[in-house]
């Protein structure tokens, strides 16, 4: 498996862990290979998510992305079991949806395909 596939996943993997941990269930995952971008959508049943969570969730995954540190996030996120570290994964996409109503949590992360030779089209 390729590099951008495996990082692909365990972003997924993070943002799945995450839900399960605010007691997430009837749980899809959705990664999408467009031409120049990827696109990782999630939706799950959440009952009374907090607004707060919401924003620090938004914060967490809402910083730049670190191209020059990727590799290293990459092997960072995902290392410890009992702590999630979301800014590592906001480190490595280049943009978030986040939505919430009537019990439905929707997250959409992009990232762009850096390997994609003159790509106009970016987030």
């Amino acid at each position: 498996m390729d590099h951008e596939k495996a990082r692909l996943l365990k972003i997924a993997n993070e943002i799945a862990f995450y839900c399960y941990n605010l007691g997430a269930d009837n749980m899809n995952i959705n990664i999408l290979n467009k031409e120049d971008y990827y696109e990782i959508s999630l939706k799950c049943d959440i009952d009374n998510l907090p607004k707060n969570e919401l924003e620090k969730l938004q914060q967490d995954l809402d910083v730049p992305r670190r191209h020059e540190v990727e590799e290293y996030l990459y092997e960072l996120a995902g290392e410890s079991q009992g702590f999630r570290e979301l800014s590592l994964v906001g480190m490595m996409i280049d943009k978030v949806k986040i939505a919430y109503e009537n019990r439905q949590f929707m997250i959409t992360l992009y990232r762009n395909n850096e390997d994609q030779e003159g790509s106009t089209n970016k987030l």
